[in-house]
């Protein structure tokens, strides 16, 4: 009997059927003010360079934080009563990021907003204009680390921005670009910690090893299936509803037995699904929990009818 529900568990699993919506993610422990001086080149210096010319001591973005710089950064703090080392430490900053930046916002304090950015690799153009790409990137900044996602660049956000590292954010991939089943040449398998591997779409790839590390971290070795061919779909389809032409391409998936897709229609097909499993048995539901409260940072939505399928766009 035990042997038959396992069975009849991987079926349904297979099929791509799956329970609940995700929720936010916690807010990550804000990380200290980084510091910046003479002698070092990043974008965390490009950035200054930005905020001390809006503040009205203009300097040249190069990111070089060169004698220029200093004197400028100098000549900043003597204004605002610092103290003037020409260093840029918990002091500064926050009096440097004191302008909010949004959608309709220009100039400088924004060029340092959308170079922070680029330091994550959302990739916009800096332009000094906060228009809807630097909003979409702002808001996946701030979605990834645990803040309000609204696109506002406000203390908590530039703090982050300045002090974050980019292996530790997730870039937004080009998944939406996949619109229909792909050859297996379009995808790569991503090993997990716990010795699991996934066969998944490129786009996502990067996504789903940082996934399951920070799942192996929190102490849920996850495995399970990920892409199928369309070949494989409707294998499946053949199995479920039925060998008749209607049977495999038009029979809605609700009248199979279990539910499956039509082929074509699949997002495993796409290398954009995954059916979780915890180290080979069902999911648990203490990890159903984690990914509920963390997948969404990485691009996955649960389909409402299945715990353990999850995809980038939840179908």
């Amino acid at each position: 009997m035990k042997r038959i529900a396992a069975v009849l568990l991987a079926t349904l699993m297979m099929a791509g059927i799956g329970l609940t919506a995700g929720a936010a993610p916690a807010m990550a422990a804000p990380n200290a003010w980084p510091v910046v001086q003479s002698g070092q080149t990043s974008a965390n210096v490009k950035a200054v360079q930005y905020l001390v010319t809006a503040r009205g001591y203009a300097t040249t973005a190069d990111g070089v934080f060169g004698s220029g710089t200093k004197a400028k950064v100098v000549a900043f703090q003597k204004s605002r009563k610092l103290t003037a080392d020409g260093i840029v430490g918990a002091g500064t900053w926050p009096q440097l990021t004191s302008a909010t930046v949004k959608s309709g916002s220009s100039g400088n304090d924004v060029r340092a907003a959308q170079t922070l950015l680029n330091k994550y690799g959302y990739k916009l153009g800096v332009d000094g204009s906060f228009g809807a790409a630097t909003k979409s990137a702002a808001v996946a900044f701030q979605k990834s680390v645990g803040l309000t996602a609204d696109g506002i660049v406000g203390p908590n956000t530039w703090r982050y921005l300045a002090s974050g590292k980019a292996s530790a954010v997730v870039v937004p991939t080009d998944c939406a670009k996949v619109t229909g089943p792909v050859a297996e040449s379009a995808t790569t398998v991503v090993k997990g910690p716990g010795g699991y591997s996934f066969r998944v779409h490129k786009c996502l790839s990067s996504n789903l090893s940082k996934l399951l590390t920070a799942a192996n971290a929190a102490g849920y070795t996850l495995g399970g299936w990920s892409y199928r061919s369309n070949a494989q779909q409707i294998e499946l389809r053949k199995q479920h509803c039925g060998t008749s032409h209607y049977a495999i391409y038009e029979m809605p998936s609700s009248q199979c037995s279990p539910p499956t897709a039509i082929p074509g229609r699949s997002m495993h097909e796409r290398g954009l699904a995954i059916d979780f499993n915890s180290k080979g048995a069902s999911l648990t539901t203490a990890a159903f929990n984690w990914l509920k409260a963390n997948a969404g940072k990485y691009g996955l939505k649960n389909l409402p009818s299945e715990k353990w399928h999850w995809s980038t766009n939840g179908n």
